[in-house]
């Protein structure tokens, strides 16, 4: 991050050179996904951009959480046009319709920065937030 400034002249450093090798080792061991076990929670992460949703189904195995599932989507043009807030509630209904089997054997639980809980409780919404809400 140093190199991105103008007038930084490169210079390898053992700092560099133990981070490179941190960063070639990351890059050797991929996370594989897992298969789910029902007797313990799945941790859904939901990250909404302006213009793709993605979602990362994890569970925690010893202490430490491994994917299980994940789905990245590119919004179509009339997506791309909803409130973030609507994104975010769309992210969450694509991934129950693709994700069915574990909604229904699992405990969920849905990590994000927005409020959702009190944003889909109101009684004043309109539109398709009506139609996701239910």
């Amino acid at each position: 991050m140093q190199l991105l400034r103008k007038a930084t002249k490169f210079q390898w450093t053992n700092e560099c050179e133990r981070i490179f090798l941190q960063l070639k080792a990351f890059l050797a061991c991929p996370p594989f996904i897992q298969n789910s076990n029902a007797t313990k929670p799945i941790t859904i992460y939901l990250i909404v951009s302006e213009d793709t949703i993605s979602t990362t189904l994890v569970q925690e195995v010893e202490k430490e959480e491994r994917p299980i599932y994940f789905i990245s989507r590119v919004l179509c043009s009339v997506e791309i046009r909803y409130l973030m807030i609507e994104k975010v509630v769309l992210a969450l209904v694509i991934i129950t319709r693709i994700m069915r089997m574990y909604f229904h054997n699992h405990r969920i639980i849905v990590k994000i920065d927005y409020p959702i809980i009190t944003i889909l409780a109101k009684p004043d919404l309109v539109g398709r937030m009506i139609g996701w809400t239910v």
